[in-house]
């Protein structure tokens, strides 16, 4: 008995780490439609080092104003539909206010990068700050300066 557990063992752990391996990479049904994903890179291999914007908004005109993109084992989830970034930053910010810990986001920022840090006390003064310049009433103040 005990010479046919350990090969089904041995069979059952490599077949399992095979299908969570070919996972690696690929979209999970619950999330917004995407660029088609290779497995293990994801989107990684059609990524842009450069102008990234662009391949952006080609993808956003494919896949709508919402989509995600598979970055290897992480994903991201892309939102350029304005309605639906006003709608999230002004009435659903609670729900995606905190970041995942982003160690060498903290290095290169000194823990001062709003766009990746945690919800933390500096957050929220960093925040408090640049809406304090980035209302409607104060950016209709700035235009006289970009003219």
């Amino acid at each position: 008995m005990s010479n046919i557990v350990v090969p089904v063992v041995l069979g059952s752990t490599v077949v399992w780490l095979a299908i969570k391996t070919m996972a690696i990479g690929k979209r999970e049904l619950y999330l917004p439609p995407g660029p088609p994903t290779a497995p293990l890179l994801g989107n990684l291999h059609e990524f842009p080092k450069t102008e990234a914007h662009l391949k952006l908004t080609e993808w956003a005109r494919i896949y709508g104003g919402i989509y995600s993109l598979k970055m290897g084992p992480g994903t991201a989830i892309v939102i350029t539909d304005v309605s639906a970034v006003k709608e999230l930053m002004d009435k659903r910010s609670q729900s995606t206010v905190d970041r995942p810990p982003n160690h060498m986001a903290d290095l290169v920022a000194g823990g001062m990068n709003m766009v990746l840090s945690r919800y933390t006390e500096d957050w929220r003064t960093l925040r408090r700050a640049s809406h304090a310049i980035l209302t409607q009433q104060a950016c209709a103040g700035h235009l006289p300066i970009q003219r």
